[in-house]
């Protein structure tokens, strides 16, 4: 797989195979389901535990070295591709944040399951656990997929602000405790989770094209996806990963930063 592929979505039935043949699996759903449902040999993810700080902030640690070392402990390597299975629309789009972190990082083969982790388990029935660690190799250059809040403000008249959160969201309300509710001038309004069909998995390229174009995103120009804290946002970078988009990038201060600056305008 070409480094400049980015993430991406692939069946269950190939996420099987990527086990079979020594993937590291990771698992993005709660603790609940991971004891009732769980995956044999993956590693659980927390994104809470890689922001740079606790509270309401949705910011990536800076400690690029540290995040590394973490995920080499866990078994990752970056010769190694990486099953991500999580909840899909039932969740929160944790697999979204991880696949953006890992794309971030400079992981070159990171795939997350269609249909989540269930469809996973039917597939490959327990999955096996990942190979043992081998030898570590170096990380890719971090690809361009982060944007901060001085790229968001600066950003190019041509360049799309996606808000992925829900219509009330946008429209005002703060459930997740931003200071102020409302929503970036301008931006496009997309709730992440019009993205799947009614049994869980991605919509098919040409309706999943229209959605976005009749919401405004385009395709062929640079996107800043947003939503509260980098998650849900995380999801729609990964779906535009899926188009093959030429510029995506994830604001994953989000909403929290970006609400607490009193100069900043908003609108409802």
């Amino acid at each position: 797989m070409s480094p400049a592929e980015g993430p991406r979505f692939v069946a269950p039935a190939a996420g099987a195979g990527l086990l079979a043949s020594g993937a590291s699996l990771f698992d993005t759903r709660g603790r609940m389901a991971r004891w009732t449902r769980g995956l044999a040999g993956a590693v659980p993810f927390d994104w809470t535990a890689w922001r740079a700080e606790s509270g309401r902030t949705g910011l990536l640690t800076d400690d690029r070295a540290g995040l590394r070392r973490a995920l080499s402990d866990a078994g990752l390597r970056p010769d190694r591709p990486v099953l991500i299975a999580g909840e899909g629309p039932s969740g929160f789009g944790e697999e979204g944040r991880l696949a953006w972190t890992l794309h971030l990082l400079g992981h070159p083969r990171v795939r997350v399951v269609d249909g989540g982790a269930d469809a996973l388990r039917k597939a490959a029935g327990q999955a096996p656990s990942p190979a043992l660690p081998g030898p570590t190799l170096d990380w890719l250059p971090e690809p361009p997929a982060r944007v901060d809040l001085a790229g968001l403000l600066a950003r190019d008249p041509a360049t799309a602000v996606w808000d992925c959160r829900s219509d009330a969201e946008f429209h005002g309300a703060t459930p997740y405790l931003e200071v102020r509710g409302g929503h970036v001038p301008g931006a496009r309004h997309l709730h992440w989770k019009a993205l799947f069909a009614d049994g869980g998995t991605l919509l098919p390229p040409d309706p999943l094209q229209r959605r976005l174009a009749d919401a405004g995103i385009p395709l062929d120009r640079p996107v800043i996806c947003l939503c509260t804290g980098g998650v849900r946002s995380g999801l729609a970078w990964l779906v535009l990963q899926q188009l093959q988009h030429p510029d995506a990038r994830n604001y994953d201060g989000g909403m929290w930063e970006y609400s607490a600056r009193a100069d900043l305008p908003l609108d409802s």
